[in-house]
């Protein structure tokens, strides 16, 4: 059909649009190009009215082809979107209007007319191209302040339907009435779901050694999820409903920027307008458009989006709280599935080519489905997995945060029984970096009541037989040996008693978890030593004089109450010989030795080198001497490396901490005093002090001697100086052996760090976990050397 033809028909049409219009001429300037309207055609007019004006208008077209309309709601579609303009819209303006509301929701395209005639349905709009409005490059998602610009709309939008319900209910109910449900209807006339379920399968392979194990296997477990929830996508929502727009992805939102930055924008396309969750809306629109750097900042979104909203209610004249926040984030966690169900298919559009865009009148007239064009394949994969990928593991990280979430606040209600904390909120506000726990999970949670908030840290056991065993043994330290301790000596009216402890609030056990309720201690003002630096002497004197009390009291429980010292032995069983002594330990401390000896032996003596073999060949036998040597076993910490100290201070400076707090009790055992301080001195200590490391034992053995005196005993008599410092050139070899092992952890850098529960899963033997390579060797080399030449 020749432009001419084409201009005599526009024409007969916009005769009968453009009522108030006499003597115009016609001229068309283009037409959308392919994909830009997948159930239409879009013309360029341009109208000159009696020679002089001039109107730019866009004229969408329905599609024609009978056998599409017939498979297809194409006709619903267009009359959803007169039906915006022509009703729903200006019954907005008019609401808003009447209130007096000023920058009011008004994010729309003027709409010349629209026309109704058999099977062509047509409506005439602005040009927005020639005022200056672009569309956004669709393979580059938008930028954090379009983003901002279009959530804050949508929340106007939204609140225009919440505010009318509550002013003008019958009125509004009317108007909701009217959309027809073009999602549904297209889904009972296709097999979109077994599409979707498609391309979820697809996604889950191109993602497949990109994700985390544990991610994607949650990915993949949201599978079943997909066919109820579209069966039952209108049944389902419960909670708040608005009138959508609907169709939220990239080329439906048109741009207007002064000097680079976004302005304003106009929504188009409301075909998909219905009454259902404003989540539909949101979900749709920022899966679809957000970036990998913003996507992290969605909670922000909502509450801008959210903000917006309370404010067009209070200047709409309702209250500014008919839909709280948190109601939105319980819908989010309800409904933002859709979004990411109808993006998976959105964002293969997106980074298609032009020329791999379908037809949907060709497709339709060779028989295909209308689903399966859904379905098409790209060339550009690469990118189309990298914006997946982003998505994905936001969401389904969420969604393990949501059930954890739910989780941990079941287990702090049965925690915190005796706390007589019953009416709580819980928010999860981080959790511990990769490697940080090797035997349970850390979450830091606020809980709030409604007279006081609490920071805590929930500990959790990972899902390991052996782990559990010993993260039991800290579950006992702290319900059991530890109030035991303070208890005695309270007891006993120390003015000064060990209690360099986090608060405990509670523990919880079951078949399947273990948790420890723990203050936390970050919000206090504590922090950790940095890992990869030795500690200076007013930090390691901090910690030595904290053993030596602890120690200290551990002596005089088992002089003064001998019954209930054996109590706790019974229960930790097992001594720090026995621990050092199974395969796994052995296996890992030999081969620390092996390779800490392959390191240095050009920079150590020849007698040296030959020590360390002595001892990597007898290292079974290294502990058997603390029974045949040491006169004195207590209760040691056992887990004596860098990021079980935390240190508050006084004042700006780092240097001298005034407080100190030791956590982490998971391998609390019975053993030599020398077993703690031993494997502590030797990881942090700095080249500079270690030439005055005896002066540090006798600031440990000056504390156990006063922390004892205190209780009535006399140490002379227990624990003498001269036994002290010869159980520490008897023993000590021990806490260097676990040194060499623990420095090569503390030059481990964040990049490297790989979760122990993950290794073992994957195969990995302990021995190759604790020692495998680390690219700040030179760091390591230079801790250990200062350590084997000081013995």
């Amino acid at each position: 059909m020749s432009h001419t033809s084409n201009e005599i028909e526009v024409k007969s049409w916009l005769a009968k649009i453009l009522k108030n219009a006499d003597n115009f001429s016609v001229k068309i300037e283009g037409n959308s190009e392919k994909g830009d309207g997948y159930l239409g055609d879009i013309l360029f007019v341009q109208v000159t009215e009696n020679t002089a004006k001039k109107h730019n208008l866009v004229l969408k077209c329905a599609k024609k082809s009978k056998l599409l309309r017939e498979k297809s709601p194409v006709q619903e579609a267009y009359l959803n979107e007169i039906l915006f303009y022509e009703t729903v819209y200006p019954d907005f303006v008019r609401f808003q209007r009447e209130r007096g509301v000023e920058n009011g929701f008004d994010n729309v395209v003027k709409c010349y007319g629209t026309l109704i005639s058999g099977d062509m349905e047509i409506i005439a709009m602005d040009n927005l191209k020639k005022k200056g409005y672009v569309l956004w490059d669709r393979k580059i998602p938008l930028t954090r302040k379009h983003i901002d610009l279009v959530a804050s709309a949508y929340g106007k939008l939204h609140a225009i339907s919440i505010a009318m319900r509550d002013q003008e209910p019958q009125r509004f109910e009317s108007l909701a009435k009217k959309p027809f449900d073009f999602f549904v209807k297209f889904m009972k006339m296709s097999d979109m779901i077994t599409t979707m379920e498609r391309n979820f399968d697809e996604i889950t392979d191109l993602m497949a050694g990109e994700l985390e194990d544990g991610v994607l296997r949650k990915w993949k477990d949201s599978k079943r999820r997909i066919r109820p929830f579209w069966e039952n996508l209108r049944e389902i929502v419960t909670g708040m409903k608005v009138l959508t727009h609907g169709d939220c992805w990239n080329n439906n939102f048109m741009h207007y920027h002064i000097n680079g930055e976004p302005a304003d924008f106009v929504m188009i396309d409301w075909q998909l307008i219905y009454l259902t969750s404003p989540i539909y809306d949101l979900s749709y629109f920022l899966f679809a458009c957000i970036s990998e750097e913003d996507i992290n900042d969605l909670d922000k979104i909502l509450q801008l989006y959210h903000s917006s909203l309370r404010d067009h209610l209070k200047k709409l004249g309702s209250n500014p709280d008919l839909y709280p926040f948190e109601d939105l984030v319980n819908d989010w966690k309800k409904y933002s599935f859709y979004g990411v169900i109808i993006t998976n298919i959105i964002h293969k559009f997106v980074q298609s080519d032009k020329d791999e865009v379908p037809d949907l009148v060709d497709s339709v007239e060779s028989g295909e489905d209308m689903a399966d064009v859904f379905n098409l394949p790209i060339k550009n994969t690469e990118d189309y997995k990298k914006r997946r990928l982003y998505i994905t593991k936001y969401v389904v990280e969420q969604e393990m945060s949501t059930q954890l979430e739910a989780n941990i606040k079941q287990w702090l209600a049965k925690a915190l029984k005796s706390q007589n904390l019953s009416d709580f909120s819980v928010k999860l506000v981080g959790n511990s970096g990769k490697g940080d726990g090797y035997v349970g999970d850390i979450t830091f949670v606020q809980l709030s009541t409604p007279h006081q908030t609490y920071n805590l840290v929930v500990k959790c056991s990972k899902q390991s037989k052996v782990f559990t065993r010993i993260f039991l043994r800290e579950i006992f330290f702290y319900d059991t040996l530890l109030p035991t301790f303070i208890k005695f000596q309270k007891e006993r009216n120390l003015a000064e008693i060990f209690g360099s402890v986090a608060k405990c609030y509670g523990t919880y056990t079951s078949e399947n978890i273990h948790v420890i309720i723990l203050e936390d201690l970050k919000k206090l003002g504590y922090e950790l030593w940095p890992v990869s630096k030795p500690m200076n002497r007013e930090h390691i004197e901090m910690v030595v004089r904290e053993y030596g009390k602890f120690h200290a009291t551990s002596v005089a429980l088992k002089i003064l109450k001998p019954e209930k010292f054996q109590e706790i032995l019974a229960t930790l069983s097992r001594t720090v010989s026995d621990m050092f002594r199974t395969p796994e330990m052995q296996s890992i401390v030999r081969k620390s030795l092996k390779k800490a000896i392959e390191l240095i032996e050009e920079e150590v003596a020849e007698e040296i080198v030959t020590k360390l073999k002595h001892l990597v060949e007898k290292i079974q036998n290294t502990t058997l001497e603390f029974e045949e040597n040491s006169r004195l076993n207590v209760v040691c910490h056992g887990g004596c490396w860098n990021n079980n100290y935390m240190y508050k201070y006084d004042g700006s400076t780092k240097n001298v901490p005034s407080k100190l707090v030791i956590i982490d009790w998971q391998i609390a055992t019975c053993g030599t005093p020398i077993a703690d301080l031993s494997y502590f001195l030797f990881s942090y200590i700095s080249a500079k002090d270690i030439e005055h490391l005896e002066d540090l034992l006798l600031v440990y053995h000056q504390s156990f001697s006063n922390h004892l005196e205190k209780f009535g005993l006399i140490p002379e008599n227990l624990y003498p100086r001269e036994q002290f410092l010869n159980d520490w050139q008897a023993c000590s070899k021990y806490g260097l052996v676990l040194a060499i092992r623990s420095v090569r952890t503390s030059f481990i850098e964040k990049d490297e760090i790989v979760d122990l529960e993950e290794a073992l899963q994957q195969g990995v033997e302990l021995a190759d976990y604790f020692t495998r390579d680390i690219r700040n060797m030179k760091g390591y080399k230079s801790r250990i050397t200062y350590l084997v030449n000081s013995k």
